[in-house]
């Protein structure tokens, strides 16, 4: 008996095939041009090329043959589909079967991140690119091959079109390449244009860009407002980012569901994003590097940066921003090395238990449009020796992925130091 498998495609197309059997084998079908000819060669792979079809009125489907592969594999594969088709077996010369699917290949698609030529990346970073129309599996490459192609060994991920987090050498340039499978075939991710990136010389503890999973293991996101019309939290937003589709809006959730764009941070708010608790125990020097937007009404409103070492204490220490920005984004870090730790006396470098914040808070004056938000959060300690100063510069100016809609006029934005703050039980 022969058997066939029939897979549907919203891009595919309906043929008529006719199959011959001669002195009981297979014979390879082939489309029939019309219905109204037989076509049959010696055994082998059914396959439709472009020249088989060049007799063939329909545009359509000489557009689209170029798209299909092989169908058929072999007489195990074969089988009668629909009403009155005929069943075939060694006895039986010659039988039809209608109708058959070609399955095309799976969809162009493109990488994601990291960007091709990103430099300082995570050792334990994830790859992402995009889905894949048809596409039934996934598989990714990489090395550190200086070539054109993936010369690693390839990692099936399922339907899931991520992988990672990987565990990845410092300092080092990899080349990556992602391929989608179905039963017609393979397609690789840019056309086949391998990407790059390199990693940092210093140690990536976590990063946070708001494109994937969030909160990623290690965050925690706390209301410790009891005044602040609901649970507000951190939320991954697309109201407002930098870089990407997302961002990090510090009151983007109340109760549990996401704020509308543009909708004013409410009063009294005091919202903490955390990480930790971490080791720098062998650091010899550690960053806190983060991108912002601030827009509040007025000096009491603020966005702070804080660190300790015992989580369980009253005291955090560290700097904070207010005021409302016009066009921009910006940069800024906080730095392990000053004494910020053990009641202000110490750095927070080889200390087993470290933990870092940001926390927003507003007063109970009329509020503006976002308060904060946050981008591209990397903590990274330096492991061995001295690692190169890629901090950015205070005040960089970025550029922002949405238009400003300030509800009043914009004034300076500020940076303060303050020394330690004592939270509230």
């Amino acid at each position: 008996m022969f058997r066939t498998r029939m897979v549907t495609s919203m891009t595919a197309i309906l043929l008529v095939f006719t199959i011959s059997l001669l002195t009981g084998s297979v014979a390879r079908a082939e489309p029939v041009a019309g219905g109204d000819s037989l076509h049959t060669q010696p055994n082998g792979i059914a396959s439709v090329p472009v020249s088989m079809v060049s007799d063939v009125k329909n545009e359509s489907f000489k557009e689209m043959v170029s798209d299909f592969r092989s169908l058929l594999q072999n007489r195990t594969e074969l089988a009668p589909m629909g009403p009155g088709a005929i069943a075939c077996d060694d006895a039986i010369y010659e039988c039809s079967y209608l109708p058959i699917i070609m399955t095309p290949l799976p969809s162009d698609f493109d990488k994601v991140s990291p960007n091709n030529g990103a430099t300082g990346q995570s050792t334990s970073l994830s790859l992402d690119w995009a889905d894949s129309s048809g596409a039934t599996s996934y598989e990714y490459c990489y090395d550190t091959a200086v070539s054109g192609t993936c010369t690693g060994s390839w990692t099936s991920t399922g339907s899931t079109s991520q992988a990672g987090p990987l565990s990845l050498a410092n300092s080092t340039t990899y080349r990556w390449q992602v391929r989608a499978n179905n039963a017609a075939g393979t397609t690789y991710a840019d056309s086949g244009t391998v990407w790059t990136f390199t990693t940092d010389a210093w140690t990536i503890v976590t990063s946070e860009n708001f494109e994937g999973t969030f909160p990623q293991t290690g965050w925690s996101r706390i209301d410790r407002s009891t005044l602040d019309e609901g649970v507000n939290i951190i939320g991954k937003s697309d109201c407002k980012s930098y870089g990407g589709d997302y961002g990090g809006w510090m009151v983007g959730v109340r109760d549990g569901a996401d704020r509308i764009c543009g909708v004013s941070y409410p009063n009294l708010a005091d919202t903490w994003f955390i990480y930790g608790p971490f080791s720098t125990v062998g650091a010899t020097d550690g960053l806190l590097t983060f991108i912002y937007y601030t827009c509040m009404t007025d000096t009491d409103d603020r966005l702070y940066v804080r660190i300790t070492d015992n989580y369980s204490a009253t005291t955090w220490q560290g700097f904070s921003f207010t005021g409302c920005g016009t066009t921009s984004f910006k940069s800024d870090y906080l730095d392990l090395s000053v004494p910020r730790c053990l009641g202000g006396t110490a750095s927070c470098l080889n200390l087993p238990s470290v933990y870092v914040a940001f926390q927003f808070v507003s007063d109970s004056a009329t509020t503006n449009q976002y308060g904060a938000v946050l981008d591209n959060i990397v903590l990274k300690l330096c492991m061995s020796g001295s690692c190169p100063t890629s901090s950015p510069v205070y005040g960089d100016e970025l550029p922002q992925s949405d238009a400003i809609q300030d509800f009043l006029v914009p004034f300076a934005l500020n940076r303060i130091e303050f020394g330690s703050i004592t939270l509230e039980e």
